[in-house]
């Protein structure tokens, strides 16, 4: 007695299951990045766009089963912490939203010809030189707040995520 089985279309599985990790991995990096972006915005007095702009994602494909973001960059301007320069006693900012606002007496925000914007501050008696305010960067926000809900959300949501983006793959095959 032989048995025979014919699988149908089974040369299309492995690749089907390949989009359907590399998909996986990129959109849990995607909510990994949110949640992130979200821990962050519950500390620091920023917005998410400025967060976004110093981040760089690489992006799983279906040779490489890899997928990462990083945060990089400088020191931010005091500008993208709610500088409020009404106050003629100086520049409030508010860095931390457990914290109140502090007043930079003799800070003052002005654009440069160049188009750079930022507050400032005079480096002495002299009207010039002037020298331009920055606080911590995004890389030490990140590591404070952002890790744990990388780490969380990576295992929580991961095993959901993969089922469901291979089972889509799996019924695109025809």
């Amino acid at each position: 007695m032989a048995i025979v089985i014919e699988l149908k279309n089974a040369q299309k599985i492995i690749p089907a299951m390949r989009r359907g990790i590399a998909s996986a991995l990129n959109k849990i990096m995607k909510k990994a990045f949110t949640e992130s972006s979200k821990q962050v915005r519950k500390v620091y007095n920023i917005k998410a766009r400025d967060l976004k702009h110093a981040t760089k994602f690489n992006k799983a494909h279906v040779n490489k089963a890899t997928s990462s973001f990083s945060v990089e960059g400088s020191r931010l301007k005091l500008l993208f912490f709610g500088a409020d320069d009404q106050n003629p006693r100086g520049v409030t900012v508010r860095i931390r939203k457990d914290r109140g606002r502090k007043r930079l007496r003799s800070a003052f925000v002005e654009r440069m010809p160049s188009g750079h914007t930022n507050v400032f501050m005079r480096k002495g008696p002299e009207r010039l030189p002037i020298k331009s305010l920055t606080t911590i960067g995004t890389p030490t926000m990140f590591d404070a707040e952002g890790e744990k809900a990388v780490e969380k959300t990576f295992n929580n949501d991961f095993p959901k995520t993969l089922e469901r983006e291979i089972d889509f793959k799996l019924s695109q095959i025809k």
